[in-house]
């Protein structure tokens, strides 16, 4: 019996299964990778940075206007940074970043692909996550120095530190919540989602209710050192209880994400 040659013994061996940890990577990356080129293309950056620019001139308007550094600066903080540009550009970039755009055939490319649909989930929310976070960085930045001016960096330099990490975090922790929202309540993410900023996010984390503890608008505070804020309040487990959040975010609309693909294919895994 003749012998089988290398080559073939190699062209029939299946190829090994590629490992969880190398998959998860290039899915998550490729969906990153998708989603932060149609925010480019789509023109969806044109309403988040004019509303930095309205913010850091008016924070120079209002140094120019005689205001205290600080007082104007501790405004625009609490106020823009921390609660009204991540949560609203937050209902923007990330509610729609499964549920709208499955619907709307955005993704029809990467659902047919062999990737786990949880994988894409979690690789557009970081795409979100990671753009949040370096505009409201950067916002909170260039409203510091458009308010104290490059002078006071020498004295300020450990609040402006403080108040960048919150703004950071809380664009984050922002497109993680909105996320959730988008692949639970698809075209009525918006909705949903708005509707929880105003009530549970603004209201209730600006209130003195109990429940503020498990808002991300409470803890960003906290982190910055801004507004009102309970005596004793640790800035480092404000930071953990943010992350948490988001995590725990992060996870639910990964498994719901998944769970829809079985819907969706008819009970396929």
């Amino acid at each position: 019996m003749a012998a089988t040659p290398p080559a073939a013994r190699a062209a029939s061996t299946p190829a090994p299964a590629p490992a969880p940890g190398p998959a998860l990577l290039t899915a998550v990356a490729r969906a990153a990778r998708l989603h932060a080129r149609v925010a480019f293309r789509g023109k969806r950056l044109a309403g988040p940075l004019l509303l930095a620019a309205v913010a850091v001139a008016g924070g120079a308007a209002a140094r120019a206007g005689g205001m205290r550094p600080v007082h104007a600066y501790d405004l625009l903080v609490e106020w823009c940074w921390l609660l009204l540009y991540p949560a609203m550009i937050g209902l923007v970039l990330a509610a729609g970043a499964w549920g709208l755009e499955v619907e709307g055939r955005t993704l029809t490319y990467l659902l047919l692909r062999p990737v786990r649909r949880a994988h894409l989930y979690l690789g557009k929310i970081v795409a979100v996550a990671v753009l949040l976070a370096a505009l409201g960085a950067a916002g909170a930045a260039a409203s510091f120095l458009a308010t104290w001016g490059p002078s006071g960096l020498a004295t300020g330099w450990a609040y402006l530190a403080r108040a960048t990490a919150a703004a950071a975090l809380g664009g984050a922790g922002y497109a993680a919540l909105l996320g959730l929202f988008g692949v639970a309540l698809g075209a009525r993410a918006f909705m949903g989602g708005g509707a929880y900023l105003l009530l549970i996010e603004w209201l209730v984390a600006h209130g003195q209710i109990g429940l503020r503890w498990a808002t991300i608008g409470f803890h960003l505070r906290v982190v910055a050192g801004v507004g009102d804020r309970p005596p004793g309040a640790s800035a480092p487990l404000s930071a953990l209880a943010v992350m948490g959040i988001a995590a725990a975010c992060t996870g639910a609309g990964m498994v719901l994400a998944a769970r829809r693909e079985h819907r969706i294919s008819g009970g396929a895994t």
